[in-house]
């Protein structure tokens, strides 16, 4: 194996992320402020150990991480940043009209980062009703396509609205592929999603739970299409590549592939989509 990259994980709220200027040697810059994030396949080693992490997309969630997403990207090699609104954190806007204005600006701050994560969920308790979610994401599928943005997205129990809202958003749009997290919805779904342009991430919600709708579900993402992620909650030096290997072990038991081949499939498939 050469390595993995995490295609959807989170900030720790409980590390501490640096601020202000970046040093020459962390950073892409010699001046302080917003810089592109390094690309991963260019900042990874030219000859990873096994099980090295290569680089990783950390997804912000609202506001409230949007500052530790950003400092990340600028202190740590291989982070590819996304900001979103995601739909359990809609209280976070609730008072705050402008959210939309700073999401934008982190967006334009950072030309690497994605959108993201965004979603629809119909699955928690509590949350704001489906057509106002739909609102919400249609927002900002649309602020991705404006500014060329891949988004990095989630889903539970809202395939049709998700869909829909997607084909009027985002797939006539922008001719950036997506992709959708950690996905465990219906088996058929694969099929639609992947002729809209959607990769799809397994990780250890789906390796641990191991049953057979799990496994249906991971051997028919088609194989040019298949990425790993964590979705664990890291901080600027400490992945999580057990999740990776773990996962990665699990997939080719399902889909009945090498191991190896596998792993240089989904380096090969996370380098396309990255680059």
């Amino acid at each position: 194996m050469s390595g993995f990259y995490d295609l959807h994980a989170h900030p720790d709220p409980d590390a501490a992320f640096p601020d202000g200027p970046v040093p020459p040697a962390a950073g892409t810059s010699d001046s302080p402020g917003p810089v592109d994030s390094p690309d991963p396949a260019a900042s990874a080693p030219s000859v990873p150990t096994a099980d090295a992490v290569l680089g990783r997309v950390l997804c912000g969630t609202g506001p409230a991480d949007w500052d530790a997403v950003a400092a990340a990207a600028r202190w740590w090699p291989g982070t590819v940043p996304a900001f979103g609104l995601h739909p359990w954190h809609f209280h976070e806007v609730e008072n705050e009209p402008s959210w939309l204005d700073e999401l934008t600006r982190r967006l334009e701050s950072h030309r690497a980062a994605w959108v993201g994560e965004a979603g629809l969920d119909c699955y928690r308790q509590g949350l704001p009703p489906i057509e106002a979610q739909q609102d919400m994401l249609a927002i900002q599928l649309e602020l991705a396509a404006t500014l060329d943005r891949p988004v990095n997205l989630h889903c539970v129990k809202a395939w049709d609205e998700f869909v829909e809202t997607l084909d009027a958003k985002y797939v006539k749009n922008s001719p950036r592929p997506f992709i959708v997290h950690s996905f465990a919805g219906p088996y058929q779904m694969v099929d639609i999603l992947a002729e809209r342009g959607a990769y799809f991430t397994q990780g250890p919600l789906q390796s641990r739970r191991d049953n057979r709708k799990a496994r249906e579900r991971a051997a028919r993402i088609p194989e040019d299409r298949l990425l790993l992620e964590s979705d664990a909650f890291l901080a600027p030096g400490r992945d999580d590549p057990a999740a990776l290997s773990d996962t990665l072990a699990w997939l080719a038991d399902v889909r009945n592939t090498p191991i190896d081949d596998l792993a240089s499939t989904i380096l090969k498939n996370s380098r396309r989509l990255l680059a």
